[in-house]
This record gives structure tokens, sequence and C-alpha cells, in this order.
């Protein structure tokens, strides 16, 4: 998510407007249609309005040209938030590693509960393929061992 503050007062209508996305045009000359986008008015007066925006792609300066798109230019823009991130703390420019506890909740976003879902599956029905294959060379070993007599075992090719 972004904190933005545009110039102007942005209007109830305006903000509709952005939620249920624009079109845009690309640098082809073509364009498409933004796809829908959370917004929240943090402050609003005459002169400014703060807002938080999230938006569901990411396409180039695509904030400031939405925004520019209904009249009001961007003053200022900052990213406060990717998936389920908080970027607190951290200086413009500056990094730092993940967490394993960070890592899970990203891949949790960027998966999703249905994907999780198939790949706990495909595990399961490997394990149970994997377990009936070891049972089946087991009882093959065992039944070879019972059918021969000792003599015949020590005769059999390894």
């Amino acid at each position: 998510g972004y904190e933005v503050t545009v110039g102007g007062s942005l209007t109830d209508a305006e903000v509709a407007k952005l939620e249920q996305g624009i079109f845009l045009h690309d640098r082809s000359g073509d364009g498409a249609r933004t796809s829908e986008s959370t917004l929240k008015i943090v402050k609003r007066d005459r002169e400014r309005t703060k807002l938080y925006m999230e938006l569901r792609e990411g396409r180039n300066r695509q904030i400031r040209r939405m925004l520019l798109r209904v009249g009001h230019p961007v003053k200022k823009l900052r990213r406060v938030r990717m998936g389920p991130l908080e970027l607190k703390s951290l200086a413009v420019g500056e990094w730092r590693e993940l967490t394993a506890k960070e890592l899970t909740l990203l891949r949790r976003a960027a998966y999703g509960e249905e994907r999780r879902e198939q790949a706990k599956q495909r595990a399961q029905r490997r394990d149970q393929t994997r377990d009936q294959t070891r049972a089946g060379r087991r009882s093959e070993s065992s039944t070879e061992a019972t059918s021969t007599t000792p003599k015949q075992r020590k005769r059999a090719p390894r």
C-alpha cells in the first residue's frame, strides 16, 4: 500500500472512479483499464488530500497517472506496505533480510489458501505412492525368501 498526498480535495465520486479502475494509455498508444484498487481518505481539506491506496497491479507510475487523470497531481508518494509486510523503520534505499515468519506470510499471500491445499494434497499422494511402492518391494522380497530353500537362496544371484 501507498500513502499518497495529492493537490486539491478529492471528491467521493473521484474516489469511487479510482476504486473501480480507470482507462490508462501505455507507451505503445494502446491502453487498458486498471484493476480495482482500494482507497481510504486519511485527511481532506481544500488544498490537499492524504489517502492510503492499495493496488492489485503495478503499472509504470500507475498511481501518479491515475490521480492526474482525475485532476489531482501527486505531491508526495511513499510505499508503506508490500503485501502482508509493513515497511516501517527503514530509511529510503535501506534494506534488511526477511525473517522466517515474514517469508511464510509472503508465501501464503502469493500462493493463497487454495494453492496450499493443492500442494498439500500432491504431497499426500506422493507419500502414499512411495509407501505403496515400498510395501510392494517388502512383500516381494519376503515372498521370494519364503518360497526358496536355504540352498536356493545361496545360489540365487544378487
